[in-house]
């Protein structure tokens, strides 16, 4: 579960990104499929959104990579795509542990 701070600046950000698309709460509900009061208490801080729905939220919302990025970590999520790159890092850094220890 992610604090209020961190709630407060998801919600704050998803209505900076939903204002600067021009759609009202309602608007944005409706394409989301989701209740606009859901989306008020996200904006004020009242409710977390789930990975899932921000998922969602970047789709529907048309995000870059960058925004997308922006919107995960703000909400507490890793963004998709970065457990790769952790993996990655992770086996380069047991090979290396293995060559170093082992070697």
């Amino acid at each position: 579960m992610t604090d209020k701070a961190t709630t407060t600046v998801v919600g704050g950000l998803l209505r900076a990104i939903r204002k600067q698309r021009a759609l009202t709460q309602e608007q944005f509900a409706l394409e989301a499929g989701v209740a606009s009061s859901y989306i008020s208490r996200i904006e004020e801080g009242h409710r977390e959104p789930s990975r899932d729905t921000i998922g969602l939220f970047c789709r529907v919302l048309g995000l870059d990579a960058a925004d997308q990025n922006r919107l995960y970590v703000a909400a507490g999520y890793v963004p998709p795509g970065c457990w790769v790159v952790l993996d990655e890092y992770l086996i380069k850094a047991d090979e290396a542990m293995t060559v170093t220890v082992g070697g």
